[in-house]
């Protein structure tokens, strides 16, 4: 009868964000009067960032709510995204009608003229690395921080000297101390030392630090709070390996301070867990937690995170109220036994099994087995890899993998919406292709099966080659009629462990398998970082047992470190008729032609005090590197121009990825101690480091 309220309006509003780019928000309103529906265009705001302020985890805070709305009382801004989250907040409130309102009290200020004057307070802090942090603000008449500066230039480009962007200090203003981080402050990522410099300058300022220390005495009269007692609870993570959780409890039940030893897991995932920007998220809040929902997993280290949020959970909940009732069931064992028999009934419940097995890895076969629900979501996932290689393909059978697919539909595209197991990318296409056939079959169609691919890979052709220090790297593989690699195994165990002999993993074989020669070190096959010979030797290898010979005489490009005479003894391993060891002698034997290489290296001075200096970097083109020497010695800036260097390889160690782990430092710099190479590039990497030790050595005397 009312068909009016079916047609609601659509309202538009655009506020600016981030970078003072365009927000657009659109909505509708409820006869009720609160917010119907609401979109949020973020496009232009920072992926992963401010473009989250589109996600439906933060506008449907608004939703079937009316306004005004408040960032930090009823609206939660998107972590280190306050801008866009005040921009969207701004467009709801101006279009829910709360825009005329507030706009009336805003011309009262005008009458007091000298808050315009109020005096700019200073004050200096220790950041990273104890370089100073400088923090300036006013304050309003209310006692709040009017406005808000930092100078972090002395801290680290792309990290510490975030916490000089507005995304950083609009946390503070039109707020009183004191000021916490992890309370009503959140840290810039991987920059606590930098912004809790600024907190600490913020809270004295504004004067919360003579106010604390008054009631600082008194709780000396209650000592049992400052001894939280510390609980500890260790989980079964990633392997079945230890991860140990330790928290203290606040007064008001919330988790007080938490440190996370995953030393057993997996460095750059799982260890990942012990770091602030994840153990944070439980701080300040009460259990339970339940991952997803209010805590966010490291990205691929699903099992290691449950394991944390597990073990927080039990420590939470009051072990000794979760034991008592544990006595009980001794007594009433037929009790016990009931719900077990529902535990068995659940998976009757997940429907017809489906099965496919595709080739993997090698060809070797990968067996994918699913339930899907009526409305074609995954109710159950396993996967048999175990053919596959240990640690590396057979761990797509992994909850980590495998808990990507369940509760969504397909298709499913590896690098979209499903991640590949790190050096497992042939396995994990297997497992993404086998779901979205199992997904398409037709009701009742359920035991689906198809055999591997090739039974029989064919003849198998090796080679043995020179590779870092004339030891030999003897490679094998299996070819089909086309002519593309089917399987490639790589015997480098002389090589140097944990560099050379890395070219037998997965990781790096699996740049050649499917594909056709030529193969060309750095167009399309990266080297192993730190293993380029190693690496260029089993390339030269692929491509003469294919019959394809691209440029062989690039093969050898560096390090003067071969010895000829290690050769005769390594050469014939294999097939002797199939190795023309003898020619890679000559074009390695002349490794003294690089002595030019070794040159002097000249500085540049510049009127400015930067130093600089040319070096020959892959394929003696040349590298032009430029700093300036800080007064305690460290390198202040430094600047690399390595566009003659191959593209997307080499001329990466321009990028502030590679440059920023010499600034505030002092030499000498060594690759692989205290310097990381850019992977593929460590000839580039290697002039670089020598041009940066030769200028931090120059003076005006030597």
């Amino acid at each position: 009868a009312e068909p009016a309220a079916e047609a609601a309006e659509t309202l538009t509003a655009t506020k600016p964000g981030y970078d003072n780019l365009d927000v657009t928000v659109s909505l509708t309103k409820a006869a009720d009067g609160t917010v119907g529906s609401l979109t949020v265009d973020a496009s232009t705001q920072t992926p992963g960032l401010g473009q989250r302020c589109a996600e439906e985890a933060f506008t449907s805070q608004f939703v079937g709510k009316a306004a005004p709305f408040v960032l930090g009382e009823n609206v939660d801004a998107v972590a280190s995204a306050t801008l866009t989250s005040t921009a969207v907040v701004d467009a709801v409130n101006e279009l829910m009608g709360g825009a005329p309102a507030a706009e009336e009290p805003a011309a009262e200020p005008a009458a007091e003229p000298t808050a315009e004057a109020a005096e700019t307070l200073t004050a200096t802090k220790p950041g990273y690395d104890n370089l100073d942090v400088i923090v300036s603000l006013t304050k309003a008449a209310d006692g709040t921080v009017g406005t808000l500066t930092v100078d972090a230039s002395t801290q680290t480009p792309g990290l510490g000297q975030r916490c000089a962007e507005e995304a950083f200090t609009s946390q503070f203003v039109g707020k009183t101390a004191p000021f916490v981080l992890g309370e009503n402050v959140d840290a810039v990522a991987s920059a606590t030392l930098t912004s809790t410099a600024v907190v600490d300058a913020v809270n004295e300022l504004m004067g919360g630090a003579p106010a604390a220390e008054e009631p600082a005495a008194e709780p000396a009269a209650e000592p049992a709070a400052e001894a939280a007692e510390t609980l500890t609870a260790t989980k079964p993570g990633y392997d079945n390996l230890d991860v140990t959780v330790s928290l203290t409890k606040a007064a008001d039940g919330t988790v007080g301070s938490l440190t996370v030893d995953a030393s057993t897991q997996t460095p750059g995932l799982g260890q990942r867990c012990a770091e602030e920007a994840f153990t944070s998220q439980f701080v300040g809040k009460t259990a339970p937690f339940v991952l997803g929902e209010n805590v966010d997993a490291v990205a691929s280290a699903t099992l290691t995170s449950t394991a944390v949020v597990d073990a927080v959970n039990e420590l939470m909940a009051g072990t000794p109220a979760a034991e008592e009732p544990a006595a009980e069931p001794v007594k009433e064992v037929p009790a016990a036994e009931e719900p077990a028999a529902e535990v068995t009934a659940v998976p009757a419940d997940l429907g017809e099994v489906y099965s496919i097995t595709k080739p993997g890895f090698g060809q070797l076969p990968l067996t994918v087995s699913l339930t899907k629900a009526e409305d074609g979501t995954i109710t159950s996932l396993t996967v048999d890899a175990s053919v596959q290689t240990a640690k590396i393909g057979d761990r797509v059978a992994d909850t980590a993998f495998t808990s990507q697919f369940i509760g969504k539909t397909g298709p499913f595209v590896l690098g979209e919406n499903v991640d590949a197991m790190a050096g497992a990318t042939i396995s994990s296409a297997a497992v993404v292709d086998a779901v979205n056939e199992l997904l398409a079959a037709p009701a009742g169609e359920a035991a689906v099966q198809e055999t591997p691919v090739p039974e029989d890979l064919g003849e198998v052709y090796s080679i043995t080659k020179p590779g870092f220090g004339q030891l030999p790297v003897t490679v094998s593989l299996t070819k089909s009629d086309d002519g593309t690699v089917t399987s490639l195994t790589v015997d480098a165990s002389v090589q140097t462990a944990g560099i050379g002999d890395r070219v037998a993993d997965t990781a790096f074989t699996s740049q050649f398998v499917g594909k056709a020669g030529p193969f060309v070190l750095g167009e399309n096959i990266d080297a192993l970082a730190g293993a380029t010979l190693t690496s260029s030797a089993v390339v030269e290898a692929v491509n003469e047992l294919l019959g394809l010979l691209p440029e062989a005489t690039e093969a050898p490009t560096p390090e003067p470190t071969a010895e000829p005479t290690a050769v005769p003894t390594a050469a014939p391993t294999a097939e002797p008729t199939q190795e023309p060891t003898a020619a890679p002698d000559p074009t390695e034997a002349p490794t003294a032609t690089p002595a030019p290489t070794e040159a002097p290296i000249v500085p540049e001075v510049g009127e400015d005090g930067t130093l600089s200096a040319t070096v020959p970097g892959f394929g003696g083109l040349p590298v032009v590197v430029s700093l300036k020497k800080a007064e305690d010695g460290s390198i202040a800036t430094l600047t690399v121009d390595a566009s003659a260097q191959t593209a997307g390889i080499g001329d990466r160690c321009s990028d502030e990825a590679f440059t920023s782990q010499f600034v505030g430092k002092t030499a000498p710099f060594a690759i692989g101690e205290n310097i990381d190479a850019v992977a593929g590039a460590t000839v580039t990497s290697t002039a670089i480091v020598k041009a940066i030790n030769a200028l931090m050595a120059y003076t005006p005397a030597n």
